[in-house]
């Protein structure tokens, strides 16, 4: 029994291990699997990049991300890091500090040549 005993602790530290951190991370890969398969057209997203948009085409690998109006940019569908389900954007940040506005005047912009 003497000669088992350092064979059964390896194999509970194995279990412990499998337990503790292969199966949570195979989990959590399953999950966003699953996220970026079931991604449809007008599911608001946020990327690992932190870009927030609206998706506005879904393909094979890549999505066409709608990230203001008329500024449409193309990501990598395993970017997309969760799904947002609130419309409000400023759910999202516990301070609000999030401000989403159109520049009312484009005259104070100044053109740099260069």
């Amino acid at each position: 029994m003497a000669n088992l005993t350092p064979l059964i602790i390896f194999a509970v530290a194995m279990v412990v291990f499998y337990m503790f951190l292969l199966y949570p991370q195979k989990r959590k890969a399953k999950e966003h699997q699953q996220l970026i398969e079931g991604l449809i057209e007008g599911d608001m997203i946020m990327t690992i990049g932190g870009i927030i948009g609206m998706v506005r085409q879904v393909n094979e690998d890549i999505l066409l991300l709608e990230v203001a109006e008329d500024v449409v940019v193309t990501v990598a569908r395993q970017s997309v890091a969760r799904k947002i389900d609130s419309p409000n954007l400023t759910d999202l940040f516990a301070d609000g500090a999030l401000i989403i506005e159109k520049p009312s005047d484009a005259s104070n912009h100044k053109q740099v040549d260069g």
